[in-house]
């Protein structure tokens, strides 16, 4: 009788563990927060710390922005990062870069985002941020002057990641040229990337603008989205700040990509070479 009471003890427990780990499964991971407090190249609390952080610590993360006006990096309207080597690659999954959030604490620039990842010391063959992961989203920042890209979207495992608010290619106040040689690179199997988003304000928008050769290229790549976003254009969309090249080029195979699907998402594409 002992024996048969024991093993009632232990189906009940068995079931009852099984139901916690069902419940905790249900539960969404809450992100880590990795800060960037101040424009440095490297050392804690940097843009190349948070990511390097973001990378190792397994699950979803966020990389917010809180620099303080007394930083060094500051010209009283935007906070300046000078990357003197390509920054470590997004490749963990799951990050939020999230430069709104400098935004939401002190909006010092009234035409753009207020951190400015300027890569043109940044070396030959550098680009500004490049995702080999999924489910990243990387929002309000300016990200100009790099060699190759400002944001590359490239590997079979970078699919559903999410470009906004950004300009990629024009200085902060998305008035003047500061070139990459493409703004968003996505290839190499990349799949059901979103340049834009489906509706919202300005400050959602990209402006990608400026660049040498292409504003958005995708090779190689399939189901990618580009949506409301102002490409050849200043930040107002009325006046031309032309890619060199194209506006989009899309070509190596790629199928089923979308650009633009009338209002709202439709994009401003003019001026380009």
């Amino acid at each position: 009788m002992k024996t048969i009471q024991n093993r009632d003890v232990l189906q009940r427990a068995a079931v009852s563990m099984a139901v916690c780990a069902v419940w905790l499964a249900a539960v969404p991971a809450v992100p880590s927060t990795f800060p960037v407090l101040n424009t440095q190249d490297a050392g804690e609390n940097s843009l190349r710390w948070a990511i390097e952080q973001a990378n190792t610590n397994a699950g979803p993360d966020e990389v917010t922005f809180a620099i303080p006006r007394t930083d060094p990096g500051f010209n009283g309207t935007v906070w300046t990062i000078k990357p003197l080597s390509p920054l470590p690659v997004l490749s963990d999954g799951g990050t939020t870069v999230d430069g709104l959030y400098q935004t939401a604490i002190d909006d010092a620039n009234p035409d753009g985002p207020e951190i400015f990842i300027d890569g043109r010391n940044a070396g030959a063959s550098a680009s500004g941020l490049t995702v080999q992961s999924a489910d990243n989203t990387v929002s309000g920042l300016t990200i100009s002057g790099f060699d190759i890209s400002g944001i590359q979207i490239l590997s079979e495992n970078s699919d559903r990641n999410r470009v906004s608010g950004c300009y990629l290619g024009t200085d902060p106040a998305g008035e003047t040229a500061i070139p990459n040689r493409v703004g968003v690179l996505i290839g190499n199997d990349a799949d059901e990337n979103t340049i834009g988003v489906m509706s919202g304000s300005f400050i959602n928008k990209n402006v990608i603008s400026g660049n040498s050769q292409y504003g958005v290229e995708i090779y190689g790549a399939r189901d990618n989205s580009v949506f409301f976003n102002f490409i050849g254009t200043d930040r107002s969309g009325t006046s031309g700040l032309g890619n060199g090249w194209c506006g989009v080029w899309i070509s190596g195979g790629s199928r089923n990509n979308t650009v633009g699907s009338g209002s709202p998402c439709s994009n401003v594409i003019s001026g380009n070479g």
